[in-house]
């Protein structure tokens, strides 16, 4: 899966909420642009789309907290 695959499910899950793209680096919790709860549908949605299994290992705030950070986690869930 491409990097621009995963911008784009993000992308689109905000689209769908009325918000606008954040830049890669934009702390979404610090700017509350999302919480805890958007958090948990976020990754239902990143599943849906992208067709992948997050492990729940991974599924902190931090790895999260920004678009870039959601690449990073999904291109290389090690």
């Amino acid at each position: 899966m491409s990097e621009n695959e995963v911008r784009g499910a993000v992308t689109s899950f905000f689209a769908n909420r009325g918000k606008p793209a954040a830049e890669d680096d934009v702390d979404l919790f610090e700017t509350q642009y999302i919480d805890s709860m958007e958090l948990l549908e976020l990754i239902m949605h990143l599943e849906d789309v992208l067709q992948v299994s997050i492990d729940q290992d991974l599924m902190s705030v931090d790895n999260f907290r920004s678009i870039g950070q959601i690449i990073k986690t999904i291109d290389n869930p090690s």
